[in-house]
Order: structure tokens, then C-alpha cells, then sequence
């Protein structure tokens, strides 16, 4: 448990974004429990406070909820052990104290298979949706569904036509289908694991592994037909690299940024952030000189970490 002062949390506070696990290492080794909770003001000020899952957790799933709560599960916590498990934090602002605390709450689901490296995402309304991953053997087909209401309820719906792992997922923009993108699948060895987040009615497919080498490229998907509609010119990540985690804020009502947090580039676990700002037109993005203000967070290295923002 942690506790942060909420006067500070809650002052001239822009928006928020969470931080969690992911590995100091490569493959499933150092596994990380510590997660961050990042504050920012509209001037892009950035202040870290951190805290601990109950398990260590690579690649797990996260859902944010609209009762106010954060929702981890899965993940891998050492080498070969995947975990069934999820945490439950109630994340509350309203109550006018001091203090504010992060519990986290340890929830066990026997009725599915341990997985990490999963795609997922986050209708509302209709809850949340976890597909495929991996088990430390092989690549999943399950598909999760976890109700947004308590006791958020886990449940096993008809299953992939095959096993995939390191896919990703994104609602359309009529929330009426998933669009599941990339991934590596045991019956035609694709290989093109990718990180997204979505803004409006476009999504950005960040870096990743084509099955060669690493890609340092962002790519736009229009969320309403799946189709992917460019690379980006001239806008890359500052080295190709997978496994990072990313997510966009606002922070006015009317700017919005791209951030991306952490990574693999193929020898180290990357510790960087890299900020964009999110156009309405093409180039799309544009490179943000203010992400040397988060160059005073203390944030580790981060290989496969989960990325949300509240």
C-alpha cells in the first residue's frame, strides 16, 4: 500500500498515467512488482510516485473501469511461470483526505489459463477483452471477457481460430467489432509485434519485430476499417525497438500527446520516454522537446510494461 498526498496529486493536475511492471531484463527474467504513478500538469510537469503490485508482472492486461477502478491480470512473474491471477486497486479522488491510497486487492481465476504478451482492450460498457498470449509452452486462443462491474466477473468466450501472441488490439470506432492486429502465430510464423494507443479515429502502431529486425516506424490504422493508411514521414522512435508500452493524454481539452515509455532494443531494457504531439492531419505527429521534463522521473528500465491513462 501506498499512500500519496492528494492535495498534490489533485493540484492543477492535467492528467494521469500509470506505469506497470514489466521486466528489468530480456525474455521473462526480471520480473518487476514497482509501477509508477505519474502526474502532470499543463505545463507538462511531471511528478512520480510509486508503488507495488502484489505479484511481479511482464506484459500483463489493464483495464481502467469507470467505478474507479484499475485492473491488472496475467503477466508473467519469473521465467515460465504465467500467472491466472489480477490485482484490483481502487483508485478514488473524491474523498477529500490527506492522504490517498493505492490498494491493491488480489483476485485468483481458476477457470483460465495463465498468459502473458496478450492483445486486449477496453469497450465501455461492454467491459474488457484479453486475446490469446502465452502460457511459457505455447501461443493461447482464449479470449477473456472481464465485466466492468464488480466483482468484475472473468469469463471464457469462443476461442481463436489458432494460438497469438504479441498482437494488439483496438476497438473500432463504432465499438462494434475489435480490430486484433500483428502478433506471432504458430501456423504461418507472422512475426510483427507492435505497440498502439489510439486517438480519436486513428491508431498509431508503434516500433516492433517484423520477424527480421526491430522497426523504429509508427504507422497510422483508421479505426473505422482496420486498414493500416501510412507510415509517418519523417517521425520515428530515436532507435527501432519492441515491447514498449504507450498511451495518449489531454491536457487543455484541446492538445493531445502520444507517450511512449520503455522497451527492448535488442541488447538493453530502455528507460527513456518519448512525447508527441498528436496532429489532426498528416504528419500526424510531431516530435515534443518538452519530454526533458520527464527526464527527472525516476523510472526504471522497462521491458513489456503495461500503460494506461486515467
Amino acid at each position: 500500500m501506498k499512500n500519496f498526498p492528494l492535495n498534490l496529486i489533485k493540484r492543477n493536475i492535467a492528467a494521469i498515467i500509470i506505469l506497470i511492471g514489466g521486466s528489468s531484463d530480456s525474455l521473462e527474467k526480471g520480473a518487476l512488482s514497482n509501477c509508477s504513478f505519474i502526474s502532470l500538469n499543463q505545463k507538462l510537469k511531471a511528478t512520480n510516485y510509486l508503488f507495488n503490485l502484489n505479484i511481479p508482472r511482464r506484459s500483463p492486461s489493464i483495464f481502467n473501469f469507470k467505478c474507479g477502478h484499475l485492473f491488472v491480470i496475467g503477466g508473467c512473474s519469473a521465467p515460465g511461470s504465467h500467472l491466472n491471477s489480477g490485482e484490483l486497486f481502487n483508485l478514488d479522488f473524491s474523498k477529500e483526505t490527506e492522504n490517498f491510497k493505492i490498494d491493491g486487492k488480489l483476485l485468483n481465476y481458476n477457470n483460465i489459463r495463465g498468459f502473458s504478451c496478450s492483445a486486449f482492450c477496453q469497450i465501455e460498457g461492454n467491459g474488457g477483452f484479453i486475446f490469446g498470449g502465452y502460457d511459457g509452452n505455447e501461443c493461447l486462443n482464449q479470449i477473456i471477457k472481464i465485466e466492468e462491474i464488480e466483482p468484475h466477473n472473468v469469463n471464457l468466450l469462443s476461442p481463436l481460430p489458432f494460438g497469438l501472441k504479441n498482437a494488439t488490439a483496438l476497438p473500432s470506432l463504432d465499438k462494434q467489432k475489435i480490430w486484433i492486429i500483428g502478433g506471432i502465430d504458430p501456423l504461418e510464423c507472422h512475426a510483427v509485434a507492435f505497440q498502439k494507443i489510439n486517438s480519436k479515429g486513428i491508431g498509431f502502431i508503434i516500433g516492433g519485430f517484423d520477424g527480421i529486425g526491430l522497426r523504429s516506424e509508427i504507422l497510422i490504422i483508421n479505426l473505422n476499417n482496420g486498414n493500416i493508411l501510412e507510415e509517418i514521414n519523417n517521425v520515428k522512435l530515436l532507435k527501432p525497438k519492441e515491447n514498449c508500452g504507450a498511451t495518449c493524454f489531454c491536457i487543455d481539452g484541446e492538445k493531445e500527446f502520444l507517450a511512449v515509455f520503455g522497451g527492448w532494443d535488442g541488447y538493453n531494457v530502455i528507460n527513456d520516454i518519448e512525447l508527441f504531439e498528436i496532429l489532426q492531419e498528416s504528419p500526424w505527429l510531431r516530435r515534443e522537446e518538452s519530454s526533458k521534463k520527464f527526464e527527472n522521473l525516476d523510472i526504471c528500465g522497462r521491458n513489456r510494461p503495461a500503460v494506461i491513462c486515467l
